[in-house]
């Protein structure tokens, strides 16, 4: 399979339990989901291939907060001869069918953010704090713009938004590269990474975000770089939930202790035949 890799990112959206992965391109963008020892390009089954354009970034969020993963592309064309060109944000409608492949619908025109533009980067976070990611779009040819999500507004699902506090001896500051987990009372776990970047020449919010539906929490839990997990239990539902990192039990090196009285037991036992040697 041949790309351009204009951008790259990661999330479990069909919520297997592992990280599916996103490829935007010059040209037919890619999806490619975890069948757990390979993975299958499955963009053109799903439908996310109706844009086949100039695809910069790309980018796994939870837009309507309805527990899934939604799916955006950044769209920009690169020179005055290739028309204008819009972005899509597909809507993930899960498996409609029964056939075990996701359903997706590309609702950027009907909430207003396909335009015609040159969008090469894009940012997210809750700039209003309200819930929701809102999108910062950097145009090439024109001012960056901000689109404010209503999801929050127009009455969508719960939400959570996890903050990481890495440990000056443990993990790093923001928690980039471990692992959140937000376990459902339905049994559904829902999982993301904490990301430093994203897409193409993208920077998101470090906070990890969680869109909840209807259902409410049991427990998070956090596997920090350190390999230690992080349970944190009575988890508010539209709250943010700020995670101290804990660090790994301390377990003694005895290896030192070992090796000193191994030694010392030997030289014991060689002694009677040192001295007779003497």
């Amino acid at each position: 399979m041949i790309g351009t890799g204009m951008g790259a990112h990661a999330a479990d959206i069909d919520l297997d339990g592992d990280l599916d992965v996103c490829q935007s391109n010059f040209g037919p963008n890619f999806l490619w989901m975890n069948q757990g020892t390979s993975f299958s390009e499955d963009a053109e089954t799903v439908g996310i291939n109706t844009n086949i354009l100039v695809n910069w970034d790309c980018h796994f969020f939870d837009y309507d907060l309805d527990g899934d993963m939604d799916l955006w592309f950044g769209v920009g064309r690169i020179n005055q001869y290739i028309s204008n060109q819009y972005n899509s944000l597909y809507r993930n409608d899960g498996d409609l069918d029964g056939d075990g492949f996701l359903d997706f619908t590309d609702v950027a025109t009907e909430l207003g953010i396909a335009g015609a533009n040159k969008t090469m980067g894009v940012a997210l976070a809750d700039f209003d704090n309200d819930g929701d990611l809102d999108l910062m779009m950097a145009q090439s040819d024109s001012p960056p713009r901000l689109w404010r999500n209503t999801a929050v507004e127009d009455g969508a699902g719960g939400w959570l938004k996890v903050r990481l506090h890495g440990d000056e001896n443990g993990s790093n500051t923001h928690g980039i590269g471990c692992l959140v987990q937000v376990y459902l009372e339905d049994g559904t776990v829902l999982m993301q990474h904490a990301y430093a970047g994203d897409g193409f020449l993208g920077s998101s919010d470090p906070s990890v975000y969680f869109g909840l539906g209807q259902k409410t929490i049991d427990h998070v839990e956090v596997t920090w770089s350190t390999g230690h997990t992080q349970i944190v239990e009575e988890v508010a539902i539209n709250s943010v939930l700020e995670i101290e990192e804990e660090l790994p039990p301390y377990v003694p090196d005895f290896s030192a202790y070992i090796l000193a009285t191994m030694s010392l037991g030997l030289i014991l036992l060689l002694w009677p035949l040192l001295q007779r040697n003497s």
